[in-house]
Protein backbone atom coordinates (compact mmCIF):
# COMPACT_ATOMS: atom_id res chain seq x y z
CA UNK A 1 0.00 0.00 0.00
CA UNK A 2 2.86 2.40 0.86
CA UNK A 3 4.49 1.75 -2.50
CA UNK A 4 1.19 2.43 -4.28
CA UNK A 5 0.68 5.71 -2.40
CA UNK A 6 4.24 6.77 -3.09
CA UNK A 7 3.78 6.01 -6.79
CA UNK A 8 0.56 8.00 -6.90
CA UNK A 9 2.17 10.98 -5.12
CA UNK A 10 4.90 10.95 -7.72
CA UNK A 11 2.43 11.13 -10.60
CA UNK A 12 -0.31 13.42 -9.25
CA UNK A 13 1.68 16.48 -10.29
CA UNK A 14 1.29 15.55 -13.98
CA UNK A 15 -2.51 15.63 -13.86
CA UNK A 16 -3.37 18.65 -16.01
CA UNK A 17 -6.20 20.16 -18.00
CA UNK A 18 -6.08 21.28 -21.62
CA UNK A 19 -7.48 24.50 -23.04
CA UNK A 20 -11.08 25.50 -22.48
CA UNK A 21 -13.18 24.25 -25.41
CA UNK A 22 -15.98 26.75 -24.69
CA UNK A 23 -15.71 29.88 -26.84
CA UNK A 24 -16.44 33.08 -24.93
CA UNK A 25 -16.96 31.05 -21.76
CA UNK A 26 -16.34 34.15 -19.65
CA UNK A 27 -19.00 36.18 -21.57
CA UNK A 28 -16.67 39.09 -22.24
CA UNK A 29 -17.15 39.36 -26.02
CA UNK A 30 -20.36 40.95 -27.26
CA UNK A 31 -21.92 42.38 -30.42
CA UNK A 32 -23.98 45.06 -28.67
CA UNK A 33 -23.87 46.40 -25.14
CA UNK A 34 -27.09 45.31 -23.33
CA UNK A 35 -29.35 48.00 -21.89
CA UNK A 36 -31.81 45.93 -19.84
CA UNK A 37 -33.30 42.42 -19.82
CA UNK A 38 -33.68 40.78 -23.22
CA UNK A 39 -37.34 41.07 -24.17
CA UNK A 40 -39.72 39.10 -26.36
CA UNK A 41 -38.72 38.92 -30.06
CA UNK A 42 -35.07 39.55 -29.11
CA UNK A 43 -32.31 36.94 -28.86
CA UNK A 44 -29.32 36.62 -26.56
CA UNK A 45 -27.24 36.00 -29.70
CA UNK A 46 -28.09 39.55 -30.82
CA UNK A 47 -25.93 40.77 -27.93
CA UNK A 48 -23.56 37.98 -26.93
CA UNK A 49 -21.02 36.35 -29.24
CA UNK A 50 -21.03 32.52 -29.70
CA UNK A 51 -23.98 31.82 -27.37
CA UNK A 52 -27.65 31.24 -28.27
CA UNK A 53 -30.86 29.87 -26.78
CA UNK A 54 -32.14 26.29 -26.98
CA UNK A 55 -35.80 27.31 -27.09
CA UNK A 56 -37.98 30.38 -27.78
CA UNK A 57 -37.23 31.97 -24.39
CA UNK A 58 -34.76 34.80 -23.83
CA UNK A 59 -31.66 34.41 -21.61
CA UNK A 60 -30.15 37.70 -20.45
CA UNK A 61 -26.71 39.25 -20.85
CA UNK A 62 -25.05 41.64 -18.39
CA UNK A 63 -21.92 43.76 -18.79
CA UNK A 64 -20.36 46.72 -17.02
CA UNK A 65 -20.68 48.67 -20.29
CA UNK A 66 -24.35 49.12 -19.34
CA UNK A 67 -25.06 51.85 -16.74
CA UNK A 68 -25.68 50.28 -13.34
CA UNK A 69 -29.26 50.77 -12.11
CA UNK A 70 -32.31 48.80 -10.96
CA UNK A 71 -33.50 48.65 -14.57
CA UNK A 72 -30.26 48.13 -16.49
CA UNK A 73 -28.16 45.14 -17.54
CA UNK A 74 -25.11 46.52 -15.78
CA UNK A 75 -22.48 44.82 -13.63
CA UNK A 76 -22.54 44.66 -10.67
CA UNK A 77 -25.95 46.38 -10.31
CA UNK A 78 -28.80 45.40 -12.62
CA UNK A 79 -32.53 44.72 -12.82
CA UNK A 80 -32.16 41.18 -11.44
CA UNK A 81 -30.02 42.02 -8.40
CA UNK A 82 -26.44 42.82 -7.55
CA UNK A 83 -23.25 40.85 -8.20
CA UNK A 84 -19.80 41.54 -9.61
CA UNK A 85 -18.75 39.13 -12.35
CA UNK A 86 -16.86 36.06 -11.21
CA UNK A 87 -14.09 37.46 -13.40
CA UNK A 88 -13.99 40.19 -16.02
CA UNK A 89 -16.94 42.44 -16.83
CA UNK A 90 -19.79 40.23 -18.04
CA UNK A 91 -22.06 37.29 -17.21
CA UNK A 92 -25.41 35.85 -18.28
CA UNK A 93 -28.68 35.03 -16.52
CA UNK A 94 -31.47 32.47 -16.97
CA UNK A 95 -34.85 31.67 -15.44
CA UNK A 96 -34.67 28.04 -14.33
CA UNK A 97 -38.07 27.59 -12.68
CA UNK A 98 -41.47 29.28 -12.65
CA UNK A 99 -44.30 28.55 -10.25
CA UNK A 100 -47.60 27.33 -11.69
CA UNK A 101 -48.68 25.45 -14.79
CA UNK A 102 -46.65 27.72 -17.08
CA UNK A 103 -43.29 25.92 -16.74
CA UNK A 104 -41.24 28.63 -18.40
CA UNK A 105 -37.51 27.88 -18.83
CA UNK A 106 -34.49 29.62 -20.33
CA UNK A 107 -31.40 27.88 -21.70
CA UNK A 108 -27.90 28.87 -22.78
CA UNK A 109 -26.24 26.90 -25.57
CA UNK A 110 -22.83 27.05 -27.28
CA UNK A 111 -20.90 25.11 -29.92
CA UNK A 112 -17.57 23.81 -28.64
CA UNK A 113 -14.32 24.60 -30.41
CA UNK A 114 -13.90 20.92 -31.25
CA UNK A 115 -15.88 17.71 -30.66
CA UNK A 116 -15.18 15.60 -27.59
CA UNK A 117 -13.08 12.46 -28.07
CA UNK A 118 -14.60 9.07 -27.32
CA UNK A 119 -13.72 7.63 -23.88
CA UNK A 120 -11.73 10.74 -22.95
CA UNK A 121 -12.49 12.43 -19.62
CA UNK A 122 -13.42 16.11 -19.52
CA UNK A 123 -13.94 18.51 -16.65
CA UNK A 124 -17.27 20.34 -17.05
CA UNK A 125 -17.58 23.45 -14.90
CA UNK A 126 -19.37 26.77 -14.47
CA UNK A 127 -20.16 29.27 -11.73
CA UNK A 128 -23.70 30.24 -10.72
CA UNK A 129 -25.08 32.95 -8.44
CA UNK A 130 -28.55 33.45 -6.92
CA UNK A 131 -29.55 37.16 -7.11
CA UNK A 132 -31.55 38.64 -4.25
CA UNK A 133 -34.46 40.04 -6.27
CA UNK A 134 -36.03 36.63 -6.94
CA UNK A 135 -38.08 34.76 -4.32
CA UNK A 136 -37.60 31.09 -5.21
CA UNK A 137 -34.50 28.92 -5.12
CA UNK A 138 -34.22 25.68 -7.12
CA UNK A 139 -31.31 23.27 -7.40
CA UNK A 140 -32.59 21.89 -10.71
CA UNK A 141 -29.78 23.23 -12.87
CA UNK A 142 -27.54 21.19 -15.14
CA UNK A 143 -25.52 20.76 -18.34
CA UNK A 144 -26.56 18.65 -21.34
CA UNK A 145 -23.91 17.62 -23.87
CA UNK A 146 -24.99 16.66 -27.40
CA UNK A 147 -23.58 15.94 -30.84
CA UNK A 148 -26.03 18.31 -32.50
CA UNK A 149 -27.62 21.58 -31.55
CA UNK A 150 -30.88 21.10 -29.68
CA UNK A 151 -33.88 23.35 -30.02
CA UNK A 152 -37.45 23.28 -28.75
CA UNK A 153 -40.06 25.46 -30.44
CA UNK A 154 -41.50 26.36 -27.06
CA UNK A 155 -40.95 28.57 -24.00
CA UNK A 156 -41.22 25.60 -21.66
CA UNK A 157 -39.02 22.88 -20.13
CA UNK A 158 -37.04 20.64 -22.51
CA UNK A 159 -37.73 17.49 -20.50
CA UNK A 160 -36.74 15.05 -23.26
CA UNK A 161 -33.06 15.81 -22.57
CA UNK A 162 -31.28 14.43 -19.50
CA UNK A 163 -28.32 16.50 -18.27
CA UNK A 164 -25.08 14.61 -17.62
CA UNK A 165 -23.92 17.21 -15.06
CA UNK A 166 -26.22 18.81 -12.48
CA UNK A 167 -26.45 20.35 -9.00
CA UNK A 168 -27.25 17.78 -6.34
CA UNK A 169 -30.86 17.79 -5.19
CA UNK A 170 -31.44 19.86 -2.06
CA UNK A 171 -34.03 22.32 -0.78
CA UNK A 172 -31.44 24.19 1.30
CA UNK A 173 -30.96 27.68 -0.22
CA UNK A 174 -27.64 29.18 -1.21
CA UNK A 175 -26.48 32.59 -0.01
CA UNK A 176 -27.70 35.53 -2.09
CA UNK A 177 -25.24 37.23 -4.46
CA UNK A 178 -22.46 34.69 -3.96
CA UNK A 179 -20.79 32.65 -6.71
CA UNK A 180 -20.72 28.86 -6.42
CA UNK A 181 -19.02 26.35 -8.70
CA UNK A 182 -20.58 23.30 -10.32
CA UNK A 183 -17.83 20.93 -11.47
CA UNK A 184 -17.84 17.31 -12.58
CA UNK A 185 -15.76 14.94 -14.67
CA UNK A 186 -17.50 13.49 -17.72
CA UNK A 187 -16.43 10.51 -19.87
CA UNK A 188 -17.29 11.39 -23.46
CA UNK A 189 -19.28 9.11 -25.76
CA UNK A 190 -17.52 10.82 -28.64
CA UNK A 191 -18.57 13.58 -30.98
CA UNK A 192 -20.31 15.84 -28.44
CA UNK A 193 -20.09 19.34 -29.91
CA UNK A 194 -22.70 21.40 -27.99
CA UNK A 195 -23.39 22.11 -24.33
CA UNK A 196 -26.68 23.49 -23.02
CA UNK A 197 -27.20 24.93 -19.52
CA UNK A 198 -30.60 25.10 -17.79
CA UNK A 199 -33.30 23.15 -15.95
CA UNK A 200 -34.42 20.12 -17.96
CA UNK A 201 -37.03 18.98 -15.41
CA UNK A 202 -40.72 19.84 -15.16
CA UNK A 203 -42.01 21.47 -11.99
CA UNK A 204 -43.12 18.18 -10.46
CA UNK A 205 -39.54 16.89 -10.56
CA UNK A 206 -37.76 20.17 -9.77
CA UNK A 207 -36.58 21.01 -6.26
CA UNK A 208 -37.67 24.49 -5.22
CA UNK A 209 -38.26 26.55 -2.10
CA UNK A 210 -39.49 30.04 -1.25
CA UNK A 211 -36.49 31.76 0.37
CA UNK A 212 -37.14 35.47 -0.16
CA UNK A 213 -40.58 36.84 0.83
CA UNK A 214 -39.51 40.46 0.31
CA UNK A 215 -40.31 40.38 -3.41
CA UNK A 216 -43.46 42.32 -4.32
CA UNK A 217 -46.33 39.92 -5.29
CA UNK A 218 -47.01 41.73 -8.57
CA UNK A 219 -43.37 42.22 -9.59
CA UNK A 220 -41.85 40.60 -12.67
CA UNK A 221 -39.83 38.29 -10.41
CA UNK A 222 -42.45 37.14 -7.89
CA UNK A 223 -42.87 33.51 -9.04
CA UNK A 224 -39.49 32.53 -10.48
CA UNK A 225 -36.01 31.21 -9.74
CA UNK A 226 -33.14 32.90 -11.56
CA UNK A 227 -29.38 32.36 -11.76
CA UNK A 228 -26.47 34.40 -13.02
CA UNK A 229 -24.00 32.18 -14.96
CA UNK A 230 -20.29 32.82 -15.52
CA UNK A 231 -16.96 31.10 -16.34
CA UNK A 232 -18.24 28.09 -18.32
CA UNK A 233 -15.53 25.59 -19.23
CA UNK A 234 -15.02 22.17 -20.82
CA UNK A 235 -11.43 20.94 -20.65
CA UNK A 236 -9.71 17.60 -21.28
CA UNK A 237 -8.32 15.83 -18.20
CA UNK A 238 -4.90 14.67 -19.36
CA UNK A 239 -4.48 11.87 -16.79
CA UNK A 240 -7.95 10.91 -15.51
CA UNK A 241 -6.85 7.59 -14.00
CA UNK A 242 -4.33 9.35 -11.77
CA UNK A 243 -6.81 12.16 -11.04
CA UNK A 244 -9.27 9.64 -9.61
CA UNK A 245 -6.71 8.54 -7.00
CA UNK A 246 -5.42 11.96 -5.96
CA UNK A 247 -7.31 11.81 -2.62
CA UNK A 248 -6.42 8.21 -1.78
CA UNK A 249 -4.35 9.21 1.26
CA UNK A 250 -7.20 11.34 2.62
CA UNK A 251 -9.66 8.50 2.03
CA UNK A 252 -7.54 6.15 4.09
CA UNK A 253 -7.77 8.58 7.02
CA UNK A 254 -11.51 7.95 7.44
CA UNK A 255 -11.29 5.87 10.59
CA UNK A 256 -13.32 2.82 11.42
CA UNK A 257 -15.95 3.34 14.17
CA UNK A 258 -15.42 7.12 14.17
CA UNK A 259 -18.56 9.26 14.01
CA UNK A 260 -18.94 11.86 11.26
CA UNK A 261 -21.67 14.37 12.11
CA UNK A 262 -24.08 16.29 9.86
CA UNK A 263 -26.20 19.01 11.49
CA UNK A 264 -29.68 20.04 10.35
CA UNK A 265 -31.88 23.13 10.48
CA UNK A 266 -34.89 23.17 12.80
CA UNK A 267 -37.71 20.87 11.65
CA UNK A 268 -35.81 19.93 8.49
CA UNK A 269 -34.20 16.86 6.94
CA UNK A 270 -32.64 18.86 4.07
CA UNK A 271 -28.86 18.49 3.86
CA UNK A 272 -26.96 21.79 4.01
CA UNK A 273 -24.86 22.11 0.90
CA UNK A 274 -21.58 22.74 2.71
CA UNK A 275 -21.77 19.08 3.86
CA UNK A 276 -21.72 17.79 0.27
CA UNK A 277 -17.89 17.61 0.07
CA UNK A 278 -17.77 15.61 3.33
CA UNK A 279 -20.43 13.19 2.08
CA UNK A 280 -18.74 12.92 -1.32
CA UNK A 281 -15.54 11.98 0.45
CA UNK A 282 -17.40 9.23 2.34
CA UNK A 283 -18.83 7.98 -0.98
CA UNK A 284 -15.35 7.87 -2.50
CA UNK A 285 -14.03 6.05 0.58
CA UNK A 286 -16.79 3.44 0.40
CA UNK A 287 -16.07 2.91 -3.29
CA UNK A 288 -12.34 2.54 -2.64
CA UNK A 289 -12.92 0.08 0.24
CA UNK A 290 -15.87 -2.15 -0.79
CA UNK A 291 -15.65 -4.26 2.38
CA UNK A 292 -16.73 -1.32 4.53
CA UNK A 293 -20.31 -0.84 5.71
CA UNK A 294 -21.95 2.22 7.21
CA UNK A 295 -24.43 2.99 10.01
CA UNK A 296 -26.39 6.26 10.00
CA UNK A 297 -28.22 7.37 13.13
CA UNK A 298 -30.77 10.19 13.07
CA UNK A 299 -31.45 12.51 16.02
CA UNK A 300 -33.66 15.48 16.98
CA UNK A 301 -33.88 18.14 19.69
CA UNK A 302 -36.65 18.10 22.31
CA UNK A 303 -39.01 20.55 20.64
CA UNK A 304 -42.11 18.72 19.41
CA UNK A 305 -43.69 15.45 20.47
CA UNK A 306 -41.62 12.29 20.95
CA UNK A 307 -43.40 10.60 18.06
CA UNK A 308 -42.84 13.53 15.70
CA UNK A 309 -39.16 13.78 16.65
CA UNK A 310 -38.71 10.05 16.09
CA UNK A 311 -40.17 10.38 12.59
CA UNK A 312 -38.03 13.46 11.89
CA UNK A 313 -34.86 11.70 13.02
CA UNK A 314 -35.68 8.81 10.67
CA UNK A 315 -36.09 11.26 7.78
CA UNK A 316 -32.67 12.75 8.58
CA UNK A 317 -30.99 9.35 8.54
CA UNK A 318 -32.81 8.47 5.31
CA UNK A 319 -31.74 11.77 3.75
CA UNK A 320 -28.06 10.90 4.29
CA UNK A 321 -28.65 7.36 3.10
CA UNK A 322 -30.32 8.57 -0.09
CA UNK A 323 -27.40 10.91 -0.80
CA UNK A 324 -24.92 8.04 -0.48
CA UNK A 325 -26.96 5.66 -2.64
CA UNK A 326 -27.27 8.31 -5.35
CA UNK A 327 -23.48 8.47 -5.25
CA UNK A 328 -23.31 4.76 -6.08
CA UNK A 329 -23.21 3.03 -2.67
CA UNK A 330 -25.41 -0.10 -2.51
CA UNK A 331 -28.31 0.08 -0.05
CA UNK A 332 -27.22 -3.26 1.40
CA UNK A 333 -24.08 -1.58 2.77
CA UNK A 334 -26.05 1.10 4.66
CA UNK A 335 -28.03 0.69 7.89
CA UNK A 336 -30.17 3.51 9.30
CA UNK A 337 -31.39 3.95 12.87
CA UNK A 338 -33.66 6.62 14.41
CA UNK A 339 -33.44 7.78 18.03
CA UNK A 340 -35.57 10.92 18.09
CA UNK A 341 -34.67 13.02 21.15
CA UNK A 342 -33.45 10.03 23.21
CA UNK A 343 -29.68 10.54 22.76
CA UNK A 344 -28.84 14.25 23.11
CA UNK A 345 -25.18 15.31 23.03
CA UNK A 346 -25.91 18.69 24.66
CA UNK A 347 -28.35 20.05 27.24
CA UNK A 348 -31.40 21.72 25.67
CA UNK A 349 -30.66 25.08 27.32
CA UNK A 350 -30.39 27.33 24.28
CA UNK A 351 -30.51 27.38 20.49
CA UNK A 352 -26.81 26.49 20.15
CA UNK A 353 -27.25 23.37 22.26
CA UNK A 354 -30.38 22.31 20.42
CA UNK A 355 -28.54 22.74 17.11
CA UNK A 356 -25.99 20.11 18.19
CA UNK A 357 -28.81 17.64 18.83
CA UNK A 358 -30.39 18.12 15.38
CA UNK A 359 -27.97 15.77 13.69
CA UNK A 360 -27.16 12.56 11.88
CA UNK A 361 -24.13 10.52 12.84
CA UNK A 362 -22.32 8.47 10.19
CA UNK A 363 -20.25 5.54 11.46
CA UNK A 364 -17.98 3.43 9.24
CA UNK A 365 -17.71 -0.29 10.08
Amino acid sequence: MRKLIGLIIGFICVTTYSQNLVPNGDFEDYHTCPKTFIAKYQKVSDYLKEWFSANKSTPDYYNSCSPGSNHSAGVPKNWAGYSPAKSGKGYTGIITWKKGINEYREYLQVRLKEPLKQDSTYKIAFFYCFPDRFPYYSTSLGVYLSRRRIYGNTHYALTRYKPQVSIRDSVVPRVFNQWYKLEKNYKALGGERYITIGNFKNNANSYSKLVNDRVEPMSHHHNKCYFYIDQVSVSLVENPALFIFKDLIKLKKLEKDKEYVVLFDFDSEGIREHYFPKLDRIVAHMQAFPDRKIVITGHADDRGSEQYNMELSKKRADSISNYLTKGGIAKERIKTEAYGELLPVADEEDSSSRQLNRRAEIILR
